[in-house]
């Protein structure tokens, strides 16, 4: 897609590639449905260093057999992929340069209409800096 969504004054959010990418397996875990890979960029827009996010701060929610379902960051997986790829993890400060890093959501493989809800916390933060909803592109397998 690579265009910055906004979230509030704070982040800014962006995909660096059209589809999210789902994959069976990463290294030897396997998952309950199937891996929804994305690749993402994070800069403050403010030019001030924001501290690491939790993993609450990304949420995939869905469409299942016709009821709504959420899906929430699997964050050891999100580590590996990248170790894998010697990016830098969600543990990583946010400056006004981008932060490219990769997360994973363990998704039942049969949901669609994915919308990613981005409201981040800061490491210690139990007030959201913004909360942004994005519907992604139809996954195609």
């Amino acid at each position: 897609m690579d265009v910055e969504f906004r979230c509030g004054e704070a982040l800014g959010l962006t995909f660096s590639y059209m589809f999210p990418k789902i994959q069976q397996t990463l290294t030897f875990h396997y998952p309950v449905g199937s891996f929804m890979l994305m690749q993402i960029q994070l800069r403050s827009l403010k030019g001030n260093v924001i501290a690491p996010l939790e993993s609450r701060s990304f949420t995939l929610l869905g469409t299942l057999w016709g009821r709504e379902v959420r899906f929430d960051l699997d964050r050891t997986n999100s580590d590996y992929a990248n170790s894998r790829w010697e990016t830098p993890n969600l543990g990583s400060r946010i400056g006004s340069g981008s932060l490219t890093t990769f997360i994973v959501f363990d998704i039942n493989p049969e949901a669609h209409n994915f919308v990613l809800d981005f409201t981040p916390y800061p490491t210690g933060s139990d007030t959201p800096l913004c909360s942004l909803q994005i519907p992604l592109p139809k996954v195609t397998r």
